[in-house]
């Protein structure tokens, strides 16, 4: 990596340079410490909205901190590794030219919003009332996430050297695909257990 290029800046204003600059230098660049390091975040984001439960209110904070950082560092690498495979998939049918590795460097840097949102939520449901933090998480959240379905689009746009539209097709169809298959499997495992209770 250039010393004069900041990727951390330039994926915010320049998405197409930045994942260009790492995937021509080393795909595997910070990829792994992202996913593991966004998912702490998010784990730790989604115990700190628990904690508000009835239910939770007599739970250590630390374990239940340690406990979502842990659980989502672990599940942000394998997410990583799972939508790295599927948008390259996903892109090869459009008629892109990336590799499992480059997409997974696209969705890990794509991914760093997620981290700002993860942090400023964290933040908010400790200063604020939960109601408060919710509507202002809420509007983050909304403002950010759609700037990170851009980066995401361009980002996988120049990483199979077609167009941003189709990088944010590829995006599309990846969900798509995830959630239904999510569906089917628990719509099985549902009637499945049904069976079995029918049958005993």
């Amino acid at each position: 990596m250039s010393e004069s290029f900041n990727p951390w800046t330039g994926l915010w204003l320049a998405p197409r340079k930045t994942i260009r600059a790492i995937l021509n230098t080393d795909p595997t660049y910070l990829v792994i410490a992202l996913a593991a390091g966004i998912g702490a975040l998010s784990g730790i984001q989604e115990v700190s909205i628990l904690s508000y439960e009835p239910e939770f209110k007599d739970t250590s904070s630390t374990a239940f901190l340690v406990g979502g950082a842990i659980g989502g560092a672990i599940g942000g690498v394998v997410f990583l590794y799972l939508f790295g495979w599927l948008t390259n998939v996903v892109a090869g049918w459009l008629g892109g030219e990336s590799t499992s590795q480059s997409m997974r460097a696209v969705n890990a840097w794509s991914s760093v919003p997620t981290a700002v949102i993860a942090i400023a939520a964290v933040v908010l449901y400790t200063l604020l009332d939960v109601e408060a933090a919710i509507i202002i998480v809420g509007l983050i959240s909304f403002v950010i996430g759609i700037w990170q379905i851009i980066i995401f689009s361009m980002m996988a746009g120049e990483a199979n050297n077609f167009s941003a539209w189709r990088g944010f097709g590829t995006l599309l169809l990846t969900v798509l695909i995830f959630f239904v298959t999510v569906f089917v499997l628990v719509f099985v495992v549902a009637l499945m257990a049904a069976a079995l209770g029918i049958a005993a």
